[in-house]
């Protein structure tokens, strides 16, 4: 009698089949591989499971929606999908299927749906993808509209709406994102600092983002960029600081003035 395969053969037999149906059509919703406890997700006193931490990931605002959405592909890939933080860091978009009506698969496996987007991991899958590849390409006015709340609808599955192509020539899907935004385009983020971001994330801080309308500001500056809002900030210092010292020049002509008239004799009762 032949003994079993050893369990990482059986998951990788299981990839492969479940990545032949995937290009057939035929995506097997199976959100997860294994069962194997992963020191990332493990069951601990305090901390999220991976369906509480993607429900405080915030999607939007930039830099915060950017870095969001990029932690929020990480716990689908790690805490849906069971990838090991190895294996998560090496996913191209090769491995990636897109199909009709919102189906996304990842080596094969569906990603699963929620009834709740902020909660939904195959939104937070459509939701990197949709922002990642512009901003490789620093196409700005394609990705910060996609980071804007005002444009958001909430109870929307943006899984369900196009994500376009621009994704597929992405360098890395895990990139690192500094504190101004930034994007590198070399190697993907550390095993290292994955455990770090997942630690981060599973901490709860008992807020999720909110939707609530957004009164757009209106008016000349309405459209204007950080760096326009700046030097017209800048335009209405300058003018203030002229005319503080038009002002004191007033002042000072009129102190000028009053001491005159005090100064000077009192010649009406001489008349």
């Amino acid at each position: 009698m032949r003994s079993p395969a050893a369990r990482s053969t059986q998951i990788a037999r299981i990839a492969v089949i479940l990545a032949v149906h995937a290009r057939a059509g035929l995506v097997v919703d199976a959100p997860r591989l294994t069962n194997l406890p992963d020191s990332l997700w493990s069951p601990r006193p305090g901390l999220l499971d991976p369906a509480g931490a993607l429900r405080q990931v915030s999607r939007f605002r930039f830099p915060t929606g950017l870095v969001g959405r990029r932690d929020g592909f990480l716990i689908v890939l790690t805490g849906f999908l069971g990838l090991t933080r190895e294996q998560a860091r090496k996913v191209t978009p090769a491995v990636i299927e897109v199909g009709g009506l919102g189906v996304i698969s990842i080596q094969g496996t569906a990603v699963a749906r929620a009834a709740s987007p902020g909660e939904c991991p195959r939104c937070a899958v459509a939701g990197w993808l949709s922002v990642i590849a512009p901003h490789y390409e620093r196409l700005r006015a394609s990705f910060l509209p996609l980071l804007d709340p005002t444009t958001a609808v909430p109870g929307v599955h943006v899984c369900e709406l196009p994500v376009g192509d621009l994704w597929r020539s992405g360098v890395a899907l895990l990139p690192s994102i500094d504190r101004t935004g930034a994007v590198g385009t070399g190697e993907p983020i550390s095993v290292r600092a994955i455990t770090t971001i997942i630690g981060q994330r599973r901490i709860p801080t008992g807020r999720t983002e909110t939707l609530d309308p957004v009164v757009r500001a209106e008016g000349r500056y309405r459209d204007a960029t950080s760096t326009e809002l700046a030097a017209a900030q800048d335009d209405v210092l300058n003018h203030l600081d002229s005319a503080n010292q038009y002002l004191e020049e007033l002042l000072a002509e009129a102190e000028l003035v009053k001491q005159t008239l005090l100064t000077e004799p009192d010649n009406t009762a001489a008349k």
